[in-house]
């Protein structure tokens, strides 16, 4: 009998309409990465669930539930739309990725949705960390939503410092996450920021060892 795993079932999260920020550039790309874990079968625990969930399909939704959100689309792979947030909803005359905060209801129009779904069987040890890749460093901030809280409510959203640990409480129930892109591609050469940011969420050492030697994978789109 093979073991394969699956997501939980999980709410669709939306909270704003199309991002109004695109008017002002073009659009960069979210790259999510997926470390998955392998069933293992007649384990005590569940399996690793840690799973970074994006808008891969492009229908305007993440949805948590579906696995589309990991096919393939078009050149690009599985990967989110994220624009450059350069407009100015607070009306003070100053770009609104300029800032650390959120400027008004209509900026969370402006960023991206990001997910790590929920692992409702981590063990109390587990941590995942959640990190960018260097290249993409200066280049997007990222928001938490606090747990249970209204998306729409501004106060619900707190910025990041990365790496971010995520504890196991966090991983049981799931984190929501707002991506805001700051800047736009401005040079070709090679090195240079290209448009791409890639996420990464990886679970640590010491809990993945207690799944035995292949329990985690690594899953790049």
């Amino acid at each position: 009998m093979s073991c394969t795993p699956r997501r939980p079932r999980a709410p669709v999260l939306r909270w704003g309409g199309t991002p109004s920020g695109g008017r002002l550039g073009l659009p960069f790309l979210l790259t999510g990465s997926l470390f998955l874990g392998a069933q293992a079968c007649g384990h005590q625990s569940s399996p690793p669930r840690v799973d970074l969930v994006v808008d891969g399909n492009h229908s305007g939704l993440l949805e948590l539930d579906d696995p589309t959100e990991d096919t393939p689309v078009g050149i690009i792979g599985r990967a989110a739309v994220l624009l450059a947030n350069l407009d100015d909803d607070d009306g003070d005359g100053t770009a609104d990725a300029e800032d650390e905060a959120l400027n008004g209801g209509a900026d969370l129009d402006d960023l991206s949705p990001l997910a790590l779904a929920p692992w409702p069987g981590a063990p109390e040890a587990a941590r995942v960390r959640i990190d960018l890749d260097a290249s993409a460093a200066g280049t997007v901030r990222l928001y938490r939503l606090a747990p249970g809280a209204d998306p729409k409510q501004l106060g619900s959203w707190s910025l990041v410092t990365l790496p971010l640990d995520v504890s196991a409480d966090a991983l049981r129930t799931g984190v929501s996450f707002a991506v805001e892109g700051m800047t736009l591609v401005t040079s070709t050469q090679t090195g240079a920021f290209d448009g791409r940011v890639k996420v990464t969420a990886t679970l640590d050492e010491a809990t993945a060892r207690g799944f035995g030697a292949s329990a985690v994978t690594s899953d790049t789109a």
